[in-house]
């Protein structure tokens, strides 16, 4: 009965060992990151951003000649994948993004990452001539009114681009099943 014992002991210690040192890591990187660095370089990244051009000189913006999918596949081109330009909490949703001082860049993106913005129509409805988050925004807002994922993926700012399909989730998944 005692050597049972301790091999049952030996065996929990070893089990127990090679749980932590597999969940370490992982618990580590999830609650003990600092992302300081992250929000003190706000402004700085969406000053740097460059303004992406139009390659192609034969179609115009806005002309109609191009179907909406070749311009997806060439705002995929241009793209280039952003972190978030800053965290946004569910406690900031929670009380409307009242932590941000109004009429701010970083007020407005908490409210688009919130669904709080109200939508912008644009004349034209053509993205391509917008830059840095007023593009996200507009590409956003031309996804969820379509519900086209596709859209989605040609936004370059990672807060946009994930609310983006979340609103286009929600949307499919709160439609009525037509009869």
């Amino acid at each position: 009965m005692r050597k049972s014992n301790l091999i049952f002991l030996v065996v929990f210690a070893l089990t127990l060992g090679v749980l932590i040192y597999w969940a370490y890591p992982i618990i580590k990187e999830r609650y003990f990151t600092n992302d300081d660095s992250s929000a003190s370089q706000t402004d700085s990244q969406d000053e740097s951003l460059p303004v992406e051009q139009s390659t192609s000189s034969t179609n115009v913006p806005g002309s109609g000649s191009e179907t909406p999918t070749k311009k997806v596949e060439e705002v995929n081109q241009t793209v280039t994948p952003q972190k978030a330009f800053e965290h946004i909490t569910t406690a900031d949703c929670g009380n409307e993004c009242s932590n941000f001082e109004p009429n701010t860049k970083n007020f407005e993106y908490c409210q688009e990452i919130c669904g709080l913005a109200s939508k912008t129509e644009l004349p034209t409805n053509d993205c391509q001539n917008l830059s840095n988050l007023k593009k996200d925004y507009c590409l956003k807002d031309e996804a969820v009114a379509k519900k086209d994922f596709r859209l989605c993926d040609a936004i370059s700012d990672t807060g946009v681009r994930q609310t983006c399909q979340n609103r286009i989730t929600e949307d499919l998944l709160n439609q009525e099943p037509q009869e």
